[in-house]
């Protein structure tokens, strides 16, 4: 039995390996990265939720509540609301407590205006990406040596060979073995299992 070697760069490896490639200029997901970057500028406004406080006078402790206003170029984009309650248990902590909870309006009015952003920037933002250059994290990372067989398959495929192959031939196949690349050890596995 004749068992060919195939070509380490296949037609899959090479399309995904330029589909990766994201520093590439003419790759649409580098040019979709790009319209995206730049710079927004947001107006944050947390202004205590005095409406909230009121609705929830029934609760014992300390009510406290915040509402964040979120604008892009003077247009409200998003609105939050955060509320905690001090009690007895948490007075020691009252500062951390009201600065989580301012923070957390902030975060809510961001969360929500997610969707909102997504329309407004297609339609009408543009973005200043002057001399933005991605990160390292968007390079394509070819390591060497993961498309060569593994010793689990070179082990498997050794005890199929003493198997299913005459003694005369076993020494050439396994010799062959070492230059096998994943997928060809997989192609000769699948012909000597019976």
């Amino acid at each position: 039995m004749t068992i060919y070697k195939t070509r380490n760069n296949h037609l899959y490896q090479t399309l995904r390996k330029d589909t990766l490639n994201t520093q590439d200029e003419k790759n649409p997901i580098h040019q979709e990265i790009m319209r995206q970057s730049g710079v927004l500028n947001f107006v944050v406004e947390v202004r205590e939720d005095k409406e909230t406080v009121k609705d929830l006078k029934h609760i014992n402790g300390g009510v406290v509540a915040f509402i964040c206003f979120l604008k892009l170029s003077g247009e409200l984009i998003g609105v939050g609301r955060s509320v905690s309650v001090i009690d007895d248990k948490t007075t020691k902590y009252f500062q951390k407590n009201v600065t989580y909870t301012k923070n957390a309006s902030i975060i809510d009015a961001v969360v929500k205006s997610v969707k909102i952003l997504d329309s407004l920037h297609s339609e009408t933002i543009p973005q200043q990406n002057s001399g933005i250059k991605l990160d390292e994290s968007y390079q394509v990372k070819v390591s060497a040596g993961t498309d060569s067989i593994t010793e689990k398959q070179k082990n498997y495929l050794m005890t199929l060979i003493r198997t299913n192959v005459a003694e005369n031939k076993r020494s050439e196949l396994e010799k062959q073995m070492s230059k096998y690349t994943r997928d060809e050890a997989n192609l000769a596995i699948k012909n000597y299992v019976k």
